[in-house]
């Protein structure tokens, strides 16, 4: 009877197509849930390794997020100290510009007061230079005028007669203009020569050496001549150059 079982089975898988799939079917149903349920497990096991996995790098982002985020509430901090310390140094720029502003605005009235000043001083001084000036020119004329006199009476004294005198002459050496204050001639016991004298407030050891130098280049075209200076006050050391020069010292 298993016998006939068997071949009734083999003939309907043989020729019954719908009861061959049913069979196929019903062999590979329990394969097909076992394999389905170890691929569950094994899916489980993997999405419980990628979740833990997944959680650890979330944790360690989450850690660098909140690790940034402090780093930037300090960077916010610092930038708030930042603006804030500008904001100070604004103001505080803010008032040294008024106060050198201010400062600036007197110093340029102090200048220009003091180059008002200035001006004034600069006016004054021209005048007293004018002044000066013209004193100057008095004072030589009245000490050449003396000298003039006192030169006279001092040769009048020694037995000269002086004459033909000129006040400021200018005389021509080659090419050369030299100018002397007193110039004449002196005559005595039939000797004739020219007199060169010159007047000054002080007479020092240069002015003899000027004067001699003078003498010397005038002599060369007009002759021999006899020198004299005369000053209301002569230096020490005059008195030895002038003789070793042969020059005659007058006191006014």
């Amino acid at each position: 009877m298993q016998d006939n079982l068997k071949d009734r089975i083999l003939d309907m898988l043989e020729k019954d197509k719908a009861f061959r799939n049913a069979i196929a079917g019903l062999i590979g149903y329990k394969e097909i849930l076992e394999r389905i349920a170890r691929l569950d497990r094994k899916t489980s096991m993997r999405i419980a390794r990628l979740e833990a996995r997944l959680s650890e790098r979330i944790s360690k982002i989450e850690a660098r997020i909140s690790k940034i985020e402090e780093r930037v509430s300090k960077i916010e901090e610092r930038v708030s100290k930042i603006e804030a310390r500008i904001a100070e140094l604004d103001k505080k720029i803010t008032e040294v510009e008024a106060r050198l502003s201010e400062r600036i605005s007197k110093i340029e009235e102090r200048v220009s007061k003091i180059e008002a000043r200035i001006a004034e001083l600069d006016k004054s001084i021209l005048e007293l230079r004018s002044q000066v000036a013209g004193l100057s020119a008095t004072l030589g004329m009245v000490v050449e005028s003396e000298a003039r006199r006192t030169l006279r009476e001092y040769l009048m004294d020694q037995g000269y007669r002086l004459s033909d005198v000129r006040r400021r002459m200018t005389i021509t050496v080659d090419g050369e203009s030299i100018e002397i204050d007193i110039y004449g001639r002196v005559s005595r016991d039939g000797m004739e020569m020219n007199v060169i004298a010159e007047a000054k407030s002080r007479v020092s050891v240069m002015d003899i050496v000027s004067l001699v130098n003078k003498a010397m280049k005038v002599e060369r075209i007009k002759g021999k001549s006899m020198k004299a200076l005369l000053g209301f006050r002569i230096d020490d050391d005059a008195y030895d150059k002038a003789k070793e020069l042969d020059v005659m010292l007058i006191q006014l």
